[in-house]
């Protein structure tokens, strides 16, 4: 489901930045970014969640619970679990996620007590709840069956070293690397000139009805001519560019090794932008 949306959204931003190139009417052209933004918009929250899903875990241990859910991830003292079941078994409705896709149901409700419980499934089947004296989880272990069985039985082994309770959100790493001189630098960079690139090409557009993307051998503008709205596609594939490479350097950013790759994507995204930069001065120049 998440490959066939992010094909879906991947396509049609495509066919609205071809569309941006073709038009020849302003109306046309403000029409063709709405495919544009929505791809800016959702093709990374969707790889994020896709991503998320193939990383996704439970574990079980005589000691506590893990729970693995892209970069968020939950650790639970064995002690810690007040009651696990499935959720047929709680006596009441589970409150469902408002939103949810099949292989990504996320989400926070609260339970008619006022405890909040955190759906961290691919189903909404086959739910298994975890319920701790702060908060619950909702899970869809594969085999429901097996996991509270393999629940009960490392619950009788007894914990001889309770893991550590431990909560860690995507808001930590995204913390963690803002506190990094060198990615302060090259984000704000990388979105100062994405914003500035289009606010001088915004500026711009207006005071050239026509532009010359093309200049002949002999330096003569070429007879081609096309409509000056056009120039505001430079911008907009800046933007895509910006959020994809804002996406990919984060999930590069999580391990020291994969770390300078996340430099390296971010720094191309200020790369992008000076060259686009360049573009538009000598596009406004020759025209």
């Amino acid at each position: 489901m998440h490959l066939i949306l992010l094909g879906v959204f991947i396509g049609t931003g495509a066919l609205g930045l071809m569309q941006m190139a073709a038009v020849q009417a302003g109306a046309a052209f403000l029409a063709s970014i709405v495919p544009v933004a929505l791809a800016v918009i959702l093709v990374p929250f969707l790889f994020y969640r896709l991503l998320a899903l193939q990383r996704s875990s439970y574990t079980l241990e005589r000691d506590g619970v893990h729970l693995m859910w892209g970069l968020r991830g939950e650790d639970i003292p064995m002690e810690a679990v007040m009651w696990v079941g499935d959720a047929q078994d709680l006596g009441y409705p589970l409150p469902r996620p408002f939103t949810s896709l099949p292989g990504s149901v996320l989400g926070v409700r609260s339970l008619p007590d006022g405890k909040p419980v955190e759906f961290l499934a691919s189903s909404q089947r086959g739910v298994v709840v975890i319920i701790t004296p702060q908060r619950a989880f909702a899970i869809s272990p594969s085999d429901p069956a097996g996991f509270l069985s393999a629940f009960r039985r490392m619950a009788e082994y007894g914990s001889l070293k309770p893991v550590e309770a431990r909560s860690v959100y995507p808001q930590v790493l995204i913390s963690r690397s803002w506190s990094d001189r060198w990615v302060r630098i090259l984000l704000v960079g990388g979105l100062a000139l994405a914003l500035g690139l289009l606010g001088w090409v915004s500026l711009e557009v207006p005071r050239h009805a026509q532009i010359a993307l093309r200049i002949s051998e002999s330096g003569a503008l070429a007879e081609n001519l096309v409509p000056g709205i056009q120039l505001m596609l430079l911008p907009m594939m800046n933007i895509v560019f910006f959020a994809a490479d804002l996406v990919l350097g984060l999930y590069f950013y999580r391990h020291e090794e994969t770390r300078p790759l996340a430099y390296l994507v971010w720094g191309c995204s200020v790369l992008a932008s000076l060259l686009l930069l360049g573009a538009v001065f000598f596009i406004l120049r020759a025209t």
